[in-house]
């Protein structure tokens, strides 16, 4: 999912909502995609949990994650522009644009030369052709392996770091 691009967009509400990989966490309208072709799927989940606020399954979420293992990418942010932001890796020769969840995400977490975690969500082969989805991700502090979404990258081959880029698989928590 991503945000409907509009010039209203709210801020991330102050007190938690949902993890900030579900579209839950934010108060506006969503684009949800669908990935056709399963072969592309990159990302495996291992576990995902939620805390109930009371006995209604379908209620209020105090607190919820998902474990993921996928190809990661370090990197870091180059450039912050309204909703977008600009990331770099050391395999990569330019820039690499993704989309921020809310404009609360204006914070440091979102700042130039934070450190961020792309998380490949689809898209496995450099030669494909096809689009290419990742997460940008930034570290809870205090809590090694756990992360937050921050943006959503969607773009296509030529757009995409470089084919030395998510050679390493990682286990990740998101919440």
């Amino acid at each position: 999912w991503l945000p409907l691009c509009n010039p209203d967009r709210k801020p991330r509400p102050q007190g938690y909502r949902a993890p900030s990989s579900s579209w839950a966490s934010i108060t506006q309208q969503v684009i949800i995609f669908v990935i056709a072709d399963t072969q592309a799927i990159c990302a495996r989940v291992l576990r995902a949990k939620t805390v109930l606020a009371g006995l209604d399954p379908t209620g209020e979420v105090l607190a919820g994650s998902i474990v993921l293992v996928a190809p990661v990418e370090p990197a870091r942010i180059t450039k912050v522009i309204d909703e977008s932001f600009f990331v770099d890796s050391d395999d990569s020769d330019h820039d690499v644009r993704f989309s921020r969840g809310t404009t609360t995400d204006l914070d440091d977490t979102t700042s130039d030369g934070r450190p961020v975690l792309c998380l490949r969500l689809c898209g496995k082969s450099w030669y494909s052709g096809h689009s290419r989805t990742s997460l940008a991700l930034v570290a809870v502090d205090h809590r090694p392996g756990v992360y937050r979404r921050v943006g959503i990258g969607m773009v296509s081959p030529g757009q995409d770091f470089s084919e030395k880029s998510f050679q390493q698989e990682m286990e990740v928590e998101i919440i």
